[in-house]
């Protein structure tokens, strides 16, 4: 195919080839039935979908293969030099791993393009066309289905990308890896600052010897709970307009022009995707697929969040085909209910370890959006990298 024959203005010296030309695609694989993931660390980390952040796989909350499993599914591993991306209900999602998760197993909800032929194109830079703009469109493009979206291993072989010299390849995937560096780094930052405040909620919820006599309550006592909404309008790249993130259950799905909350909130999946716990403190859109919990007073905030991120929520499934979690079942997780002189100094000593995480995180949108922007005009060639040959 030459570029006359592409949707996008690619360079005139850039050729385009279909993923099936210098890669092969192959699919994760669920767990046995009967099987369960677990929480103490084996050698073989379980990448879910929940997992995908921006590029790259959030660490903080993986779940594992038993030992005696791993036999049983060892062939559906992730190698660092392979491309993961999303293919049932968010379908898109699209990074790669680091060397300490070189071997993990893939969900059966995402594909790995793999036995990339680093002669013709450069992983990093497959990966970021992928993520944006106009390889989104690729991929809905070979995305069938509207209430659970799905794409099949054999069309993401059909997927077009444009493949300019490999040293323009590379050039570019090193400016948009240096943005990437850094929004790793502050996350990294961000697990260490969070894994601080936990110790402070273990050592005085759940260590504490005063514990025991506390009244048993449940999630209704700490906050409201609703369903999120379907917006009206998205996109998937942030601008002056489309600014509010829009969360699904596994985190930023697209960007919307209105905010639904403008408050700290906390939000989960309510359908598709559950476990993932989403502390929110900037205005946001909250999709139909989630549920959200909304403090009756700001010092149960931080409480409930850590309380939450302790619930193994697998065992409220009540979803047979998918996933699903119900605003009852939500509401009545048990909690203990701590004095409000207690509640009121946690929110004291951590508040400010939160302002630092959100700093952090208010500045990695920023460098996103900087990526999101300037990936497009890197591709269309309205920005030139200096190319080291």
């Amino acid at each position: 195919m030459n570029n006359s024959e592409n949707l996008f203005p690619f360079p005139s010296h850039w050729q385009t080839k279909a993923i099936k030309e210098f890669a092969k695609v192959k699919g994760g694989k669920r767990l046995p039935r009967g099987a369960s993931l677990i929480q103490t660390k084996t050698a073989h980390p379980y990448i879910r979908i929940v997992d995908f952040k921006n590029g790259r796989v959030d660490k903080s909350n993986l779940m594992y293969v038993p030992n005696d499993i791993f036999p049983l599914i060892s062939r559906y591993v992730i190698s660092k030099d392979d491309v993961y991306i999303s293919i049932v209900g968010t379908v898109g999602l699209v990074g790669v791993i680091d060397e300490e998760l070189d071997g993990a197993n893939l969900t059966e909800n995402a594909a790995k393009i793999c036995e990339i032929n680093d002669a013709v194109v450069d992983r990093n830079f497959l990966a970021a066309y992928l993520q944006s703009d106009l390889g989104q469109r690729e991929i809905m493009a070979q995305t069938v289905g509207s209430t659970q979206p799905k794409l099949a291993l054999f069309r993401i072989g059909d997927i077009r990308v444009p493949v300019p010299p490999l040293p323009e390849q590379r050039a570019i995937a090193a400016v948009l890896g240096a943005l990437d560096d850094k929004i790793e780094l502050n996350r990294r930052m961000n697990r260490t600052l969070e894994a601080m405040a936990q110790a402070v909620f273990r050592h005085w919820f759940v260590e504490n010897e005063e514990a025991e006599g506390w009244k048993i309550g449940d999630v209704s006592y700490f906050a409201q709970v609703r369903s999120g909404e379907r917006p009206m309008t998205t996109k998937k790249i942030a601008d002056a307009e489309y600014k509010y993130p829009l969360f699904g259950g596994g985190g930023i799905m697209a960007y919307t022009n209105k905010s639904l909350y403008d408050s700290p909130i906390l939000l989960t999946g309510r359908v598709g995707t559950l476990g993932g716990i989403f502390r929110i403190s900037y205005p946001c859109w909250a999709s139909d697929n989630t549920l959200v919990l909304i403090p009756l007073k700001p010092e149960n905030y931080y409480y409930l969040y850590f309380h939450l991120k302790q619930i193994d929520f697998e065992m409220l499934n009540r979803g047979s085909t998918q996933p699903l979690l119900t605003q009852s079942d939500l509401q009545k997780i048990e909690a203990p209910l701590p004095p409000d002189r207690l509640l009121g100094e946690f929110t004291r000593v951590v508040s400010p370890i939160f302002a630092k995480i959100d700093a952090n995180e208010q500045q990695s949108r920023t460098l996103a959006a900087l990526r999101d922007a300037l990936l497009p005009k890197l591709l269309r060639g309205e920005v030139r990298v200096t190319v080291h040959e």
